[in-house]
């Protein structure tokens, strides 16, 4: 981590980790925080992370300690979900709307042939 500017090269956003800390700071722990890291080579992953500051005997902040669960294979699963409920309601819209062509075609018919 020496020679590494945290903010800029750890996270997606450097803003994220002042965002972080200052929530950390207002309710003392976070639960279930989203963020998003870069990997060495700069890929992202997708994080939750459950944190907390831990103090010395005086009550100085010493650092912040926590878990981090790397959810990046469930958000690429959610995102292609997404991808593909989007396609399909497509697909559903225009197979409705051709359906519903054809009926009117059909009652066309009917009227024609009821005259």
């Amino acid at each position: 981590m020496i020679g590494l500017d945290i903010a800029k090269d750890t996270y997606q956003d450097s803003n994220e980790r002042e965002n972080f800390l200052n929530l950390l700071k207002k309710q003392g722990f976070v639960e279930n925080y989203l963020l998003i890291p870069k990997t060495k080579d700069g890929r992202l992953r997708f994080v939750t992370v459950g944190s907390h500051f831990y103090y010395n005997e005086e009550g100085s902040v010493l650092g912040v300690e926590g878990i981090i669960h790397d959810i990046s294979e469930r958000k690429l699963a959610e995102d292609a979900l997404r991808q593909a409920n989007k396609k399909l309601n497509l697909l559903t819209g225009i197979t409705r709307h051709d359906i519903l062509n054809k009926i009117m075609g059909i009652t066309g018919c009917i009227d024609l042939i009821h005259e």
